[in-house]
């Protein structure tokens, strides 16, 4: 183990990379929006968004595999251009919706069809429309009809965690300069956790980067992208970063193999249809909106974190680099060396985050925050279909019987599709997570367990069934502590 330590530092003016632009869905009140996405449970069985959905599906599956409007094209969509794992993840994903519920409406003959969505939150289970002989929506899976989403990774507690996320980066998924064979980038929470989650839960196609095959996928996607649409309507920021604002998803656009293919998304008639990110910000862009969007999580913490999260001043980055694997049930862990001084700052703002402290209060911030972020880079994904994996930190005990209550407890992630997709596929080789120490370190401090001088990230493998299976990582364990103000 090579432990290395680089400082970071830079002043405001310099960070245009972070400057933002606001697009929530009041800063577009003249746009027209003809369409509004429903929760699929509330509608009836028959309803006719269930029926028309049903009736194009099995018709676009008799189609052959070369008509654009096909069943099979519209996977292979996402098989040859999906990014995952980095902040083209959410954009691309939007894209893809748009021009498929075009394609509905193109096949349906019918104009006002809007794609509902699977809010799993609310509704863990697979909506029964989903199920059945005869049914053009069912679909090979391993979940079953009484199979819930684990709550670990789609409960409220988690997505009013995503919600709170102060910044696009650690919202969406991280920088990288392109979709895929960029450098860099890595895992946000809404991507590790819910995402990759119900895609390995729901299993069979679900759990291949040939996904939308299985009808559910586009409900599945729907609703990550009305939990982006949530975190824009509370007055959060994308990115103005031109790597990723200016970018457009072209027809001549290589993909994962670098084949070039006669168009990457489709208008209903067929032809290439091109989009640029700044373009989908907004969903009123693309003419539609939700039913329902997330609650705002709006304290004034939140607010005052959102406010200082465009201020970032100085990082240091502490490594730990690492080649090594672990057997099932065995945490793969490694000591960082960090100044216990920095891990009291980091704490105390965990413990401000922490209080729910009412809008318009007396509550008065304090002038400098310090937070600090765990990466991984490098993680193998098991062989298993359906592997995730819980963080922990400097937990003596830790194990597949330790509780995500437990004090040394982080977060959780899931691997999409094991990592891998075949030959020339962008996840080979390993993926990247984040995850946010801050509030974890506060938890740790309370129960009276400190670090010390240094933080053990732990990474447990389990399978859907509660068990444990082996490990690997060829990268390193990145502790970054950020200070504002």
């Amino acid at each position: 183990m090579n432990a290395t330590r680089r400082t970071v530092l830079g002043a405001l003016a310099a960070t245009t990379a972070l400057s933002t632009v606001r697009l929530a869905s009041a800063q577009y009140p003249g746009l027209p929006v003809s369409h509004t996405r429903r929760d699929v449970n509330t509608l009836a069985a028959d309803d006719p968004i269930i029926t028309t959905y049903r009736n194009a599906v099995a018709e676009m599956q008799a189609r052959p595999d070369g008509d654009p409007l096909s069943w099979e094209h519209q996977a292979s969509i996402h098989n040859n251009f999906c990014p995952h794992g980095n902040w083209f993840f959410l954009p691309w994903h939007r894209c893809y919706l748009a021009q498929f519920e075009d394609v509905i409406r193109q096949v349906a003959n019918d104009p006002e069809w809007t794609l509902p969505y699977w809010d799993w939150t609310r509704n863990p289970q697979i909506p029964a429309p989903f199920w059945g002989a005869d049914n053009a929506l069912s679909h090979p899976r391993s979940a079953g009809p009484a199979t819930s989403m684990p709550s670990e990774f789609v409960g409220e507690p988690v997505i009013r965690q995503i919600m709170a996320k102060p910044t696009f980066e650690e919202f969406a998924s991280f920088k990288s300069l392109a979709p895929y064979g960029g450098t860099d980038g890595g895992y946000g929470q809404l991507e590790q956790q819910p995402h990759n989650r119900v895609h390995g839960v729901v299993g069979g196609d679900m759990a291949t980067f040939m996904s939308p095959r299985d009808p559910i996928f586009w409900l599945h996607h729907c609703n990550v992208d009305r939990i982006w649409a949530s975190w824009n309507a509370a007055g959060n920021a994308n990115t103005s970063d031109p790597v990723l604002a200016d970018f457009t998803f072209a027809a001549d656009q290589p993909d994962h193999l670098g084949d070039v293919h006669a168009s990457q998304f489709v208008n209903p008639d067929g032809s290439p249809r091109i989009f640029t990110v700044n373009e989908v910000y907004a969903t009123q862009q693309l003419m539609y909106v939700y039913d329902r969007l997330e609650p705002v999580p709006q304290t004034n913490t939140v607010i005052a974190m959102q406010s200082l999260a465009a201020q970032r001043m100085a990082a240091e980055t502490l490594s730990a680099n690492l080649q090594r694997s672990v057997a099932a049930g065995v945490a793969l862990e490694t000591a960082v060396a960090i100044e216990p001084a920095v891990v009291d700052a980091v704490a105390n703002t965990g413990r401000i985050r922490s209080l729910a402290v009412p809008q318009n209060s007396n509550f008065a911030m304090p002038r400098q925050i310090s937070t600090a972020k765990l990466k991984i880079r490098g993680l193998k994904a098991p062989a298993g279909p359906d592997t995730a994996f819980r963080v922990f930190i400097n937990c003596d005990y830790v194990g597949l019987e330790t509780p995500i209550n437990d004090p040394h407890y982080v977060g959780s992630g899931a691997f999409f599709m094991n990592g891998v997709s075949g030959e020339g596929h962008h996840h080979q080789g390993g993926v990247d997570f984040v995850l946010d120490l801050t509030e974890a370190l506060d938890a740790l401090r309370r129960s009276g367990n400190g670090v010390g001088g240094q933080i053990r990230p732990q990474v447990l493998a389990i399978t859907s069934d509660g068990k444990g299976t082996e490990l690997a990582i060829d990268g390193a364990f990145d502790i970054t502590v950020e200070t504002v103000g």
